[in-house]
C-alpha cells in the first residue's frame, strides 16, 4: 500500500508532467496522459463527454489561438492517486482577435483561472505498490476530467 508521500510525490509528477505539456503546447503529451476510454468535459465551452480521439481536435483551438503559454501558479490537491483538483492561473498571448470570447486583441496576454478535476486508473498490472519511477507514474492514465476555465483580463502586452 502506498504512503501519503508516495501518493503526494505521484501527484507532483503527474502534474509537473502535464504542465510541462501545456506551456510547450504539446498536445500529444497531453493525450498521452488520457486513457483510450476517457471522456473530457468543458461545461464553459459546451464539451461534453469528449472521447480521447477527439482532444487533440480540442486543444488546438486554443493552442491556436495563443501562444507563450505559462502556468504562473499550480496547486493539486489530492489524497488517493485516483482523484485531484488542480487549480491554475494562466497566461498568454494572443495570436488572434477575440481568441474564445476572451475580449484580448492580437499581442494582448490573457490571463484566465483554470480548475481541472481529474480521475486517475491505474493501468499497472495489479495495485499500485507506491513505485515512483517514471514507468510506474506513466501507467497512471486520466479516465475523467472537467475543466472550468474563467478568462480574469486581458491586456496589452
Amino acid at each position: 500500500m502506498a504512503t501519503a508521500e508516495q501518493i503526494n510525490k505521484l501527484v507532483e509528477a503527474r502534474t509537473q508532467s502535464l504542465k510541462q505539456a501545456l506551456e510547450d503546447q504539446d498536445i500529444a503529451a497531453i493525450v498521452s496522459w488520457h486513457a483510450e476510454e476517457s471522456q473530457f468535459f468543458d461545461p464553459l465551452r459546451e464539451v461534453d463527454g469528449l472521447p480521447r480521439d477527439k482532444l487533440h481536435d480540442f486543444y488546438s483551438v486554443p493552442f491556436n489561438n495563443f501562444n507563450s503559454s505559462k502556468i504562473l501558479s499550480s496547486k493539486s490537491t489530492a489524497s488517493t492517486p485516483f482523484f485531484q483538483a488542480w487549480e491554475i492561473v494562466g497566461e498568454s498571448t494572443a495570436l488572434v482577435d477575440d481568441p474564445l470570447n476572451s475580449g484580448a486583441k492580437i499581442g494582448h496576454k490573457f490571463l484566465a483561472n483554470l480548475v481541472s478535476l481529474i480521475w486517475w486508473e491505474w493501468e499497472g498490472e495489479g495495485e499500485w505498490t507506491g513505485d515512483l519511477s517514471e514507468e510506474s507514474i506513466r501507467k497512471w492514465k486520466i479516465v475523467k476530467q472537467h475543466d472550468y476555465c474563467v478568462p480574469q483580463r486581458a491586456k496589452e502586452a
